[in-house]
C-alpha cells in the first residue's frame, strides 16, 4: 500500500549517518525514499561521553566529524543534516536555546528541500525538546530499544521526560519487541508491535569470502558488532578455552582492552568493516553468536543482527533475550549460562543444515522492510491521515 498522494519525512534518528552501520531507523528511511524525500536528522545525543574511556574519545571525534560534513545528500532521496547544538543535556535555558537551534536549521533546510507540511519519524528521546514544535505535524515515535533502559544515560529523569513528550504528541507509537510495547503502554495509548525485518538480498548476493577468514579452519564461530562491556566476556573466556581446536572471530570495534582472551591462537579479532562487506565475512561462520550481559537494554530489544544471520543461513545461538525465544525459539539455541551456551555451540555444529534452511525461508518471507513500510502507510491510512 502507498498512502494517496506525495509526503515528505523527516526522520530525527538515534544515529549518525556518516558513522553507524545500518540499523532499523536507517532501512525503514530508505524505504521511505522510494517514493518521497526524507530529511535525516543526525542525533543530537543524549549524554557526553566519557573522556576517560576509549569509547567516549572516539564518539567525540566522530561527532566533530560529522558535525564538519554539516549537510549532504548521499543517496537519492535522501538528504542528510548533522545539526549544530550546544552539547550539553540538562538544564532549562540549555534546552530552549538547543530547542531554537536544531528547529531553525531544521526549518531553513526542509524550505531549501521544498518539504511541504513533512511528517515526522523519531527514534530517540532526546528530540523531545522541540516536542511542542512538531506537535502540529503528523509524527511517528518508533522504539527500535527502550530508550530510557540505557544505563549511561546521566540525566535519566530528563531523558524520561523528553520521552514522554514524544510519546503524548505522536499519532503512531511503534516497537520492535512485545515487552517493550508491554513496558511503555499507558495513557490511552496503544503502542504497535513492528518487528525488526532484514534486507535478504544484501546477504545474499556478491559474497566473496575475504582472504583473513578462508585460511582459518573450521569450525569458526562468529559475531559482528560493537564490543563493549555490555558483552559477557565471562562466556567468551570460558567457550574459548574449552574448544581450542574451534576458530572464534570476533568483527567490529572494541572499546575494551581483553588480554587473557586475545593472546589465545584461536580467537582473532577484526577491526569495525563496512556494512557492505558484512555478508562476506559472516558467510564464513559455522555457527553465528550473540552474547550479552541480560541488563534492562538487552532484555528489551530485539537484536537486529540476528534476522541478519538468518539470512545468512547460519545456526545462532544466543543467550535468553525474551524477544529472541517468543519470535524465534524454534529455530535459535537458547544458552542459560555459559556451560550451555558452548553445549549449544556443539549442537549448532550438528544441527540439519537443510532443515533449518527451510525453517529460515518461511521466516524472511515475512521479514522485509518493504513490509514495515507498508505496515506503516496502513496504518497512517487507518488513522485518516489525509482528510
Amino acid at each position: 500500500m502507498q498512502i494517496s498522494h506525495k509526503m515528505d519525512w523527516i526522520c530525527l534518528t538515534a544515529d549518525d549517518y556518516w558513522n553507524s552501520n545500518p540499523h532499523s531507523r536507517y532501512h525503514i528511511a530508505k524505504e521511505f525514499t522510494k517514493i518521497s524525500k526524507v530529511l535525516w536528522v543526525n542525533s543530537i545525543g543524549t549524554r557526553f561521553p566519557s573522556i576517560k574511556k576509549k569509547k567516549g574519545i572516539s564518539l567525540i571525534i566522530r561527532k566533530i566529524k560529522s558535525y564538519l560534513i554539516y549537510y549532504r545528500t548521499p543517496e537519492p532521496n535522501l538528504y542528510v543534516l548533522s545539526p549544530l547544538t550546544i552539547p550539553v543535556f540538562y538544564g532549562s535555558f540549555v534546552k530552549r536555546i538547543n530547542a531554537e537551534l536544531l528547529w531553525l536549521q531544521i526549518k531553513i533546510v526542509g524550505t531549501i528541500l521544498g518539504l511541504k507540511n513533512p511528517s515526522y519519524f523519531i527514534s530517540s528521546p532526546s528530540f523531545g525538546i522541540i516536542a511542542t514544535k512538531i506537535s502540529k505535524y503528523f509524527c511517528i515515535y518508533y522504539y527500535s530499544d527502550l530508550y530510557t533502559s540505557d544505563r549511561e544515560i546521566k540525566y535519566k529523569e530528563e531523558m524520561e521526560m523528553l520521552d514522554r513528550k514524544l510519546y503524548k504528541i505522536s499519532k503512531l507509537v511503534y516497537c520492535c519487541s512485545e515487552k517493550i510495547c508491554n513496558t511503555i503502554g499507558g495513557n490511552g495509548k496503544v503502542p504497535r508491535y513492528l518487528p525488526h525485518s532484514v534486507d535478504v538480498d544484501h546477504f545474499r548476493n556478491n559474497i566473496v569470502a575475504p582472504a583473513i577468514l578462508s585460511k582459518l579452519k573450521t569450525p569458526i564461530i562468529g559475531f559482528y558488532g560493537s564490543m563493549t562491556d555490555a558483552s559477557n566476556w565471562e562466556i567468551i573466556d570460558y567457550i574459548t578455552s574449552k574448544r581450542p581446536s574451534f576458530n572464534f572471530v570476533f568483527i567490529g570495534k572494541k572499546y575494551l582492552a581483553l588480554p587473557e582472551i586475545e593472546k589465545r591462537p584461536n580467537v582473532l579479532f577484526i577491526d569495525k568493516i563496512p556494512y557492505k562487506d558484512v555478508p562476506s565475512y559472516g558467510a564464513c561462520f559455522d555457527v553465528a553468536i550473540m552474547f550479552w550481559l541480560l541488563r534492562d537494554w538487552i532484555l528489551h530489544s530485539s537484536p537486529l543482527k540476528l534476522l541478519e544471520y538468518i539470512a545468512l543461513g547460519k545456526p545462532v545461538v544466543s543467550v535468553d533475550i525474551p524477544e529472541v525465544r517468543k519470535a524465534f525459539g524454534d529455530v535459535v539455541l537458547i544458552a542459560k549460562d555459559k556451560y550451555s551456551f558452548l553445549e549449544k555451540i556443539d549442537e549448532a555444529l550438528c544441527i540439519d543444515k537443510t532443515e533449518l534452511i527451510k525453517k529460515y525461508k518461511k521466516i524472511l518471507e515475512n521479514h522485509s522492510w518493504g513490509n514495515v513500510v507498508e505496515r506503516i502507510y496502513s496504518d497512517m491510512e487507518c488513522l485518516n491521515y489525509n482528510k
